[in-house]
């Protein structure tokens, strides 16, 4: 394990040893199931006209919802409610702006297909990194119940990475252009991911989201640690773009 991973490690770990952390963590990845991908499997179920392919929209999208569902049932088991997520700490939204609102334009070409379903397999890379540290940290926290529903969306999140990569290749014009997408919506995905991190650190400082001071120091070390850092955090699926 690398020290960015050592640190992430403790971070969330930290962060939800508390009713309040758990409730914020648990809140985004809830918002994160429930968002605007709806509309792109809608979309592409119009474009999509290969029978196979459109089983695999469907139980995509129907995986998603049925995830949101589950996080929002341990979110209120939780106890605490939370408003929405503040629009500097939401990944998705945030990735969106950053490809020039491409999920919020819709699909209506066989490239739209395509770039689509490469952004959502970036997505669900990053989820299938992040829930794997989530199930560590709530199973030594004692909270196995809560680590089983990560655990059972994270094998969903592991198969929709194949129809993901299915859907793109049929789509792509050929395996090149895939492979040239997916390096580019990786490299915008990472460094879109370190702002929302570094969003979200100063998020839990200014809500005193921290367990108690020492928790507050690592969490304000992690904070200047992102500034110093100019590497963009990619996930184990990626590598960075050639130069």
């Amino acid at each position: 394990m690398n020290l960015r991973s050592h640190l992430n490690h403790l971070f969330i770990r930290t962060l939800l040893s508390t009713p309040r952390g758990r409730a914020h963590l648990l809140n985004q990845v809830a918002e994160s199931e429930e968002q605007g991908e709806q509309r792109i499997f809608d979309d592409a179920l119009m474009l999509v006209d290969d029978p196979d392919l459109q089983k695999l929209v469907r139980r995509h999208r129907d995986d998603e919802i049925r995830h949101g569902e589950m996080f929002r049932e341990v979110l209120r088991e939780n106890g605490i409610a939370v408003g929405p997520v503040p629009a500097p700490l939401d990944l998705l939204g945030q990735l969106d702006d950053a490809l020039g609102g491409f999920f919020a334009r819709g699909l209506s070409t066989d490239h739209d297909v395509m770039r689509a379903y490469v952004i959502l397999q970036v997505i669900e890379e990053r989820a299938c990194e992040q829930f794997g540290m989530y199930i560590e940290a709530f199973d030594a926290l004692g909270r196995h119940e809560t680590a089983a529903v990560f655990r059972e969306v994270a094998q969903d999140e592991a198969r929709h990475l194949k129809y993901c990569r299915a859907i793109a290749l049929r789509y792509a014009d050929d395996a090149q252009q895939y492979e040239r997408e997916l390096s580019q919506i990786r490299d915008v995905e990472a460094r879109t991911f370190k702002s929302v991190q570094q969003a979200n650190i100063a998020h839990i400082l200014e809500h005193d989201l921290s367990p108690n001071v020492g928790a507050k120091l690592f969490f304000a070390l992690m904070q200047r640690v992102s500034t110093w850092v100019d590497e963009a955090p990619y996930t184990t699926f990626a590598a960075p773009m050639p130069a």
